[in-house]
């Protein structure tokens, strides 16, 4: 029995050897080769947990999202691109709308829910045979800012009686602005252009002076007044003294009244 303990004793202990053999390196120690052998069946088994379930990625993943979230929240204000998307970024994609934020987020990806937003029924919608006709409907090329876009024609045109900050100086408010006409553009397809009788048909700049419609969803698709749209969401002011005398002048000083009163855009951001 004694031989027989002996030799088993010995079979173990050439076992080890051989399952240490070609495992150690220069430096490393035999608790060093046990302990990768340990990581890598750890790790056979979490990959393989991970295969099974599926769910051990997103669970991580979804934790930390929460995590920066509720870091970006605590770091920031509440209402501002950084609260939700990260650093904020001029002329970045994801910017704050003001009626955006009850849907708990800055971007214009949501363009469509912010419809029902504060004054989503307030519109001025295309009078009589306004916007009928389909030769006043133009294609837009780009958005300069709140109030200025070019046409597919090479026209410029400028929104009249209103006036939105200035994205060259990177004005509070300015490219939210813009943000949201071009939201209401694309969403639009084309727009329509109305003059005003009592305004000159062009400015200095050779732009247009022009009503800019847009179908709205929030308005069964009916042509609204952007115009007057962007100040009642406080985008944009009454622009004195160009508004004087204006068709739209009282539907536009109506509507900043209310923005004011609400706080909405600039006037609770930027202290208008």
């Amino acid at each position: 029995m004694t031989d027989l303990r002996a030799r088993t004793l010995l079979v173990a202990t050439a076992l080890v050897a051989a399952s240490l053999a070609g495992c150690l390196t220069d430096g490393d120690s035999a608790a060093d080769a046990t302990g990768g052998d340990t990581l890598a069946v750890d790790s056979a088994v979490e990959a393989d947990t991970i295969d099974d379930t599926g769910t051990a990625d997103t669970a991580v993943s979804d934790t930390a999202s929460a995590n920066d979230t509720a870091s970006a929240d605590t770091a920031v204000p509440l209402g501002t691109c950084a609260a939700r998307c990260g650093e904020y970024v001029t002329g970045a994609s994801c910017q704050c709308d003001p009626a955006c934020t009850q849907y708990d987020n800055c971007c214009t990806d949501y363009a469509a829910l912010c419809s029902g937003g504060p004054a989503a029924t307030d519109f001025v919608v295309a009078k009589d045979t306004e916007c009928a006709d389909p030769g006043d409907w133009f294609v837009v090329t780009r958005v300069r800012d709140g109030d200025t876009i070019d046409l597919a024609t090479g026209d410029a045109v400028r929104f009249l009686v209103v006036d939105t900050t200035e994205i060259s100086s990177n004005d509070c408010e300015a490219w939210e602005a813009k943000a949201f006409t071009k939201a209401a553009v694309e969403a639009s397809g084309e727009v329509c252009l109305v003059s005003d009788p009592t305004s000159d048909d062009r400015d200095l700049y050779d732009r247009l002076l022009r009503y800019v419609y847009v179908r709205d969803a929030a308005a069964d698709g009916a042509p609204i007044n952007l115009n007057v749209r962007l100040v009642r969401l406080g985008y944009a002011r009454v622009y004195y003294p160009y508004a004087y005398g204006r068709v739209y002048e009282d539907e536009a000083k109506a509507a900043q009244a209310a923005a004011a009163e609400e706080l909405l855009g600039g006037w609770g951001a930027c202290g208008w």
